[in-house]
């Protein structure tokens, strides 16, 4: 039987201003590492550099609409 891979973190999301980024911090309950991203694009980067797979977000019906009443 092969080893199972486990990673666990604490995530924060917060805000410095209601219309500024999404930032998050990621902490390693077993290590306390803590690291920063100033966008949620770097929290995924890291995440997929630590799984070593994509992460592919589905489309909704209502992303699309939107979408789709931005270009009229």
């Amino acid at each position: 039987m092969s080893k199972r891979e486990y990673m666990a973190y604490l995530l924060r999301l917060w805000r410095e201003n209601r219309d500024g980024p999404w930032r998050a911090l990621l902490e390693n309950p077993n290590t306390d590492e803590r690291v920063g991203f100033a966008n949620l694009n770097e929290l995924i980067e890291f995440l997929e550099k630590k799984t070593g797979e994509t992460i592919v977000f589905p489309q909704t019906i209502e992303s699309k609409k939107e979408r789709q009443d931005h270009v009229l």
